[in-house]
């Protein structure tokens, strides 16, 4: 009972950052909290691409030849030391 308030705040951020059209970058270092899961639909309906951590994003960028990323992006990463070399704004949470 005690995770499901501890949730409430970043859930209520996440919900009004993807309604605001932000890049989102969720800090999740709770593996039995899936927060991409829990907003999965509604991170479909704005149209946002979803990673599955720092890695994957920059991997994505370096094969299109691009150095910065003018669509929607939600990240959910573990490891905030690998946010330094991303340069879009973006919402940061950390759960």
């Amino acid at each position: 009972m005690e995770k499901k308030n501890t949730l409430t705040e970043p859930i209520t951020i996440i919900g009004n950052a993807i309604e605001n059209g932000k890049n989102i970058i969720v800090c999740n270092t709770n593996q039995e909290v899936n927060i991409k899961k829990h907003f999965n639909s509604l991170l479909d309906e704005h149209e946002y691409y979803i990673y599955n951590g720092v890695e994957y994003f920059q991997y994505q960028k370096k094969i299109n030849g691009t150095t910065y990323n003018y669509k929607k992006f939600f990240i959910e990463e573990a490891n905030k030391k690998l946010l330094s070399n991303i340069l879009e704004d973006y919402e940061y949470i950390e759960i």
